[in-house]
């Protein structure tokens, strides 16, 4: 039972690892995304859900999910224990990437005008 315990937390250790590796490429894509619009001056002292606002409506499905994602983000980063239930390294990712690809879209047609 030790080892079973001992492998358990393994798991979860890596999976939050995971998720701190793919959510910070996702807060790269965003501010990048962020400084093709806007100069690097407006969004220096900008943190990151204020990045997030300026690209998805406040009131929209993903930019909640990704508001939770950020504390949950930072609450790994800063060593605090994670109050969620277990991370779902599939589900966020593919989360993760169906939002980039909403922004990526927006952007194109603001460009387009």
């Amino acid at each position: 039972m030790e080892d079973e315990n001992y492998w358990h937390e393994i798991l979860v250790k890596n999976d939050m690892a995971y998720f701190v590796l793919v959510f910070a490429q996702f807060d790269g894509f965003v501010v990048e995304y962020l400084e093709n619009i806007l100069s690097l001056y407006e969004t220096e002292d900008m943190g990151f859900m204020k990045k997030v606002g300026n690209l998805i409506n406040k009131r929209d499905k993903d930019y909640e999910e990704i508001d939770k994602w950020y504390k949950v983000r930072c609450d790994i980063a800063h060593g605090r224990k994670n109050e969620e239930k277990p991370i779902n390294i599939a589900h966020v990712c593919e989360r993760l990437k169906e939002s980039a690809e909403r922004i990526a879209s927006y952007q194109d047609f603001i460009s387009e005008r």
